[in-house]
C-alpha cells in the first residue's frame, strides 16, 4: 500500500517501469511533456490501474502520473506482474488489449493538447471546491 498527497508524482515520464499501481482510493492524472508543456492526457479513477504500459513494452515510462486528490494505491512489483501474465494467458491478453487501446488513445490525445487543458482545469476546480473557506 502506498499513499500520495494531491499533486504528488507517482511515476515520471522517462523513468524505468518497475511496478504497476492499482488505484484503491482517489484518482490520478496522466500527463506528457508536449512542446515543453505538461499536458494532461487522462484522468484515472479508483478501481483502475496505471503503469502497465512500461511493463508490457519494456520501455521507459511514456507519461507522468500524479495523484489528482489524496490517493491510495496497491503497488505490484513489475516482476510479480510479469509472472502473473505468464501464468494467466487470459489476463495477459486483456492487459495487451488495454495496452493497445491506451497507446492509440494517447496518440490521439497528444494531437489535441487543448483537451489536456480542460482536464487540468476540472481537476483544479475539484481541489478548490474541497478547500475550506474562511472568514
Amino acid at each position: 500500500m502506498e499513499k500520495y498527497a494531491a499533486g504528488e508524482e507517482i511515476f515520471h515520464e522517462g523513468d524505468a517501469g518497475d511496478c504497476l499501481q492499482l488505484i484503491r482510493r482517489g484518482s490520478v492524472t496522466i500527463s506528457r511533456d508536449i512542446g515543453g508543456r505538461d499536458i494532461v492526457l487522462a484522468y484515472v479513477p479508483a478501481g483502475q490501474y496505471v503503469g502497465e504500459m512500461a511493463l508490457v513494452s519494456d520501455a521507459p515510462r511514456s507519461a507522468t502520473v500524479r495523484a489528482a486528490v489524496s490517493t491510495e494505491t496497491v503497488r505490484l512489483d513489475g516482476d510479480v506482474f510479469k509472472k502473473l501474465m505468464e501464468q494467466h494467458p487470459d489476463v495477459r491478453r486483456r492487459v495487451q488489449e488495454v495496452y493497445k487501446e491506451r497507446l492509440t488513445s494517447d496518440m490521439d490525445r497528444g494531437q489535441q493538447p487543448e483537451a489536456g487543458d480542460i482536464i487540468s482545469f476540472l481537476v483544479e476546480q475539484a481541489h478548490r471546491a474541497r478547500r475550506p473557506t474562511c472568514c
